[in-house]
């Protein structure tokens, strides 16, 4: 399901991007707004960021208020109910995500044009061909469509890793602390709180390290037309990552909180749900948000380091 909705997606973006660039019938013709009606139609996205936010704070805050009934022991009817409210917070994080993928995606293709006409106006003399007979450019289309499924893979390992970490030191806080669960004794939260706090630092420097590094190693070797590769093959993986992992992590939470709605805890199928929802957190929390930051700082770095790829080519 979380592959099969890419397809709407992708089409809307399609159908935006066609009206606002402004192509006309005919290849010969000149389309009428060109890369300005694109920038346009992004911060036209972007201006209802406030309205986006607004639907996005909906579900953790119902989602926060489930753990906070649940703690409180206040019952599985109010629990039930919360339950139904977290299930439509799901739903609207996963329609905010998709506003946020698209405008990056509308955006992305903006900074990709200006970075070729960057590099024209730094060096008017050079000729920079965007040819797919170019095999630079086909090299840096599959560096930069490798890019989003290294950078997903990192993250969703760094997860499981930092919640290992975790339930070691929740094990550990109850053998040395056995009135925890009677709550005659309190538990140790900052350490916790530390764990969570150390690990998601340590576990991004390397997806943060090779976003920034790609574009300027394959420009420096290949020139700006393999840095045009990059940004255009992590744009195109990038999006259909990015709504997979958003839309298919949200099926598999709601998955869970369906079963348990139909009052079939701690069956069989239960079980596998929640196996379904450790899956579907890192995908729609961590790894599906990361990639709109990747492919907008592949396209800030390569910007900033136009002068760069070109000093260093052969006369």
């Amino acid at each position: 399901m979380g592959m099969r909705s890419t397809g709407p997606f992708m089409l809307a973006i399609v159908i935006v991007l066609g009206v606002s660039y402004g192509i006309t019938y005919g290849v010969t013709q000149d389309p009428l707004m060109g890369i300005y009606g694109t920038a346009m139609a992004a911060m036209a996205m972007l201006s209802l960021a406030g309205i986006v936010l607004c639907i996005d704070a909906f579900g953790p805050i119902s989602d926060n208020a489930g753990g906070i009934v649940e703690m409180t022991n206040m019952g599985e009817e109010n629990r039930t109910i919360t339950d139904k409210i977290d299930s439509a917070g799901n739903t609207t994080k996963a329609i905010t995500k998709g506003f946020a993928i698209a405008s990056a995606g509308l955006a992305a293709l903006a900074i990709i044009q200006a970075f070729q006409l960057e590099a024209d106006r730094i060096f008017p003399a050079m000729m920079f061909e965007y040819s797919l007979s170019d095999v630079r450019l086909i090299i840096g289309l599959l560096v930069g469509g490798l890019i989003p499924f290294f950078v997903t893979s990192q993250l969703i390992a760094g997860v499981s890793r930092s919640a290992s970490k975790m339930v070691d030191e929740v094990r550990r806080q109850f053998r040395e602390k056995p009135g925890i669960m009677d709550r005659t004794e309190t538990p140790d939260y900052a350490k916790c709180v530390d764990i969570a706090t150390t690990a998601s630092l340590r576990e991004l420097w390397k997806p943060a390290l090779v976003t920034i590094a790609a574009p300027i190693v394959i420009g420096v070797l290949l020139g700006p037309t393999a840095v045009a590769g990059v940004l255009m093959g992590a744009v195109v993986s990038g999006l259909f990552l990015a709504y997979h992992l958003a839309n298919s992590g949200g099926a598999w939470d709601n998955a869970k909180k369906y079963i348990e709605m139909q009052g079939k805890k701690k069956t069989e199928a239960h079980a596998i749900a929640v196996v379904g929802d450790l899956i579907g957190d890192p995908y729609k929390d961590t790894a599906g948000p990361a990639l709109n930051t990747v492919i907008k700082l592949l396209n800030t770095v390569a910007i900033v380091f136009v002068p760069v790829f070109i000093a260093v080519l052969p006369l």
